[in-house]
């Protein structure tokens, strides 16, 4: 049988907040949680634990640490691959560079590392990637979600979209600014917060774009600016339940009914993963709105959507055209996905899902049962990658 090494005690994570300011610290009871152990079982696989890490899995859990190239960092590394034969470095949470984790296996050979990009394996060596959001958001052990989708008549709509984006990246700027310059950033839902300072990212990628220059110097012009817009601006309040209000977070993955009641599709920007030749990320953005029977159009890295159908789910080529995935351009593909969002109908939209025996609500039930059911191909496939890893890390 598998075995979970634990330091101090069963459950325990290995890591505290003294060895990394990012480290999960939720509670007085439980100062130093693990979420692996817990996404084991969603995942139905037996483990026990044990004292002995030479002949255990040892993970190390960082949470939603991101993953950096510093002193600490370094010195974290050092002493667990001095102390250990193997250790996993995992994120339950976040993508990671991977540039900065090729650094660290060729500095720390028996270091693995397993963030959350989906499980197709690349030439990365000591790299095992793997969506553990999926099992995160199914899991009332993990976190709080709320599923409205018998209370969505997909008929009460003001909007034609949401997009709900809060930490600044790249991607967010480009597609927040492309709705903006086709006009229908009024049309949608929309979430945002400008960094406040110029980020030369943006640079670095309009350098690749043959967009329009006034286009171009929208981007750059609002690199710059200080602008944050929340729910609250829709008239739409943080989610009451019987405990007191709450807003989302790691734990508490809950947006208010309105959001899907209110639009006719989910807007999803995607956080990019770096991993060029391998598969992409899939974040709580993406889950959620499946998990709601609400429609779904992604924008992430490039060929984001041919990922997610080799994944199981369908995507919804009846209502969007999916050309612009294949667009190299960060901000090139973001201008293109706008133009389409411009031009799409929403009455149109919302007759195809208004009919519960459409080919769109059929899609929407498909979809949410990937994620529901234990027994569909992408757990399956999800159950039979970590066994995988979990060998070569134990022997």
């Amino acid at each position: 049988m598998l075995k979970l090494f634990y330091n101090d005690k069963p459950e325990s994570n290995l890591l505290e907040v003294k060895d990394y300011h990012m480290v999960w610290q939720r509670t007085p009871t439980k100062p130093n949680p693990s979420s692996f152990y817990k996404v084991l079982n969603e995942l139905g696989i037996d483990f026990d634990w044990s004292d002995n890490p030479d002949s255990s899995v040892v993970v190390a859990d960082l949470g939603s640490a991101g993953l950096v190239d510093d002193e600490t960092c370094n010195n974290m590394f050092k002493t667990l691959s001095e102390r250990y034969k193997k250790v996993l470095i995992y994120s339950g949470q976040e993508p990671w560079n991977a540039n900065i984790i090729r650094e660290y296996v060729l500095k720390y050979p028996n270091l693995y590392f397993m963030d959350t990009t989906t499980f197709n394996l690349g030439q990365d060596k000591n790299y095992f990637p793997f969506p553990s959001l999926f099992c995160q958001m199914s899991s009332n052990d993990m976190c709080t979600t709320l599923n409205y989708h018998n209370g969505i008549d997909y008929k009460n709509v003001g909007y034609k979209f949401n997009c709900l984006m809060n930490i600044w990246r790249p991607e967010k700027h480009f597609l927040r600014w492309a709705l903006n310059f086709v006009g229908i950033d009024q049309e949608g839902i929309i979430t945002y917060r400008n960094p406040g300072e110029k980020y030369h990212d943006i640079e670095c990628h309009l350098e690749k774009s043959s967009a329009p220059p006034t286009y171009k110097n929208l981007l750059l012009n609002q690199s710059t600016v200080s602008q944050k817009r929340v729910l609250e601006d829709y008239n739409i309040d943080e989610v009451e339940l019987s405990v007191p209000k709450r807003k989302f977070d790691v734990n508490f993955r809950v947006w208010p009914e309105e959001v899907f009641t209110a639009s006719a599709f989910s807007l999803v920007c995607e956080s990019s993963s770096n991993f060029t030749n391998q598969d992409r990320y899939v974040s709580e953005k993406f889950i959620y709105p499946v998990m709601n029977e609400h429609p779904v159009l992604t924008m992430g890295d490039q060929y984001y959507n041919v990922m997610i159908k080799k994944l199981g789910f369908e995507l919804h080529d009846e209502i969007f055209n999916y050309g612009f995935d294949t667009i190299e351009s960060m901000p090139d593909r973001a201008l293109a996905l706008a133009e389409q969002i411009r031009d799409l109908d929403i009455n149109s939209i919302l007759s195809k899902t208004a009919d519960p025996n459409s080919e769109t609500r059929k899609k929407l039930r498909h979809n949410k049962y990937l994620i529901f059911n234990k027994g569909s191909i992408l757990w399956t496939k999800m159950r039979l990658r970590m066994v995988q890893y979990l060998e070569e890390l134990q022997y």
